[in-house]
């Protein structure tokens, strides 16, 4: 079974993949673009994405999902965030722009 990061909403990729929601939804006039939307999107079950932005790890398939909806996006960046792993100055600073929505609090221990 995979394990959630400790952190939860605040584990680093969780944060990487709100600010990538964001910006989408910002980009689409939708501000305020919920996880069930953004899901939907990606071709993704809301509730598996939703366990990605709570701290469980991301699978390929929502990792190459994204990179198809964000040009010069990378595996790479998804995973360390490293500004250089981006393959476009224009998505790195418009992601430098932009803020994650805060993300759920859960009280469910991780396993």
């Amino acid at each position: 079974m995979l394990k959630r990061d400790t952190r939860g909403a605040a584990a680093p990729h969780s944060l990487r993949l709100r600010r990538l929601r964001a910006l989408y939804g910002r980009e689409k006039d939708n501000p305020r673009i919920t996880q069930a939307e953004f899901a939907v999107r990606l071709k993704l079950n809301h509730k598996q994405y939703g366990n990605y932005e709570t701290g469980y790890p991301i699978s390929k398939q929502a990792e190459d999902a994204l990179c198809e909806l964000f040009p010069g996006l990378t595996v790479e960046w998804i995973r360390t965030g490293s500004r250089k792993a981006l393959r476009s100055i224009d998505l790195a600073d418009k992601l430098d722009q932009v803020e994650p929505p805060p993300g759920k609090r859960s009280n469910r221990a991780a396993s």
